[in-house]
């Protein structure tokens, strides 16, 4: 699959999860930035990629407004089956760069929290991993910050936990 000449100067790229902005092309270079800097980035960090290795590397477009607003109600939906937490199945779900994967994971960490079940640094871990996956797309394409991404997306858990 080629992905040649689909992109232009302006356009955002989604690498699991950071949030770039292309800023050139040039000689089938697409060269990008940061969308947000954050603390552990340098604020010139720069990237460059070849434009036919943008889909192999699994960068993707960001999510649509519909979208977002599908995964969101998903994240509502309580899965009340008990189920183990594959810690492996988790990181391999992450690698693929795809939340509408990553809203049943987040929805089943959320449930077993919500049992009062032990709750595991790993159980930890893995949810600000997904949580950092998901906060600045939720951000960008919704055009809030992404503590108010952070916090809309938290706000659907607390109803899977009370429900």
């Amino acid at each position: 699959m080629s992905t040649k000449n689909t992109y232009k100067v302006g356009d955002i790229l989604v690498d699991s999860d950071q949030i770039y902005k292309i800023y050139e092309i040039k000689d089938g270079l697409i060269h990008y930035k940061p969308v947000w800097h954050k603390e552990d980035r340098h604020e010139s960090l720069t990237c460059t990629i070849p434009e036919e290795n943008v889909f192999k590397a699994g960068m993707r477009r960001p999510l649509t407004i519909e979208q977002i607003e599908e995964f969101l109600a998903e994240l509502k939906k309580i899965d009340t089956t008990d189920k183990l937490i594959d810690y492996k199945l988790v990181k391999e779900t992450l690698f693929l760069n795809d939340p509408t994967k990553t809203a049943p994971l987040l929805r089943l960490l959320w449930n077993n929290k919500g049992k009062g079940e032990t709750y595991s640094r790993t159980d930890e871990d893995m949810l600000s991993a997904i949580m950092k996956h998901l906060v600045e797309e939720v951000a960008l394409v919704l055009k809030i910050t992404p503590e108010e991404a952070r916090q809309k997306i938290e706000k659907m858990g607390k109803k899977v936990k009370t429900a």
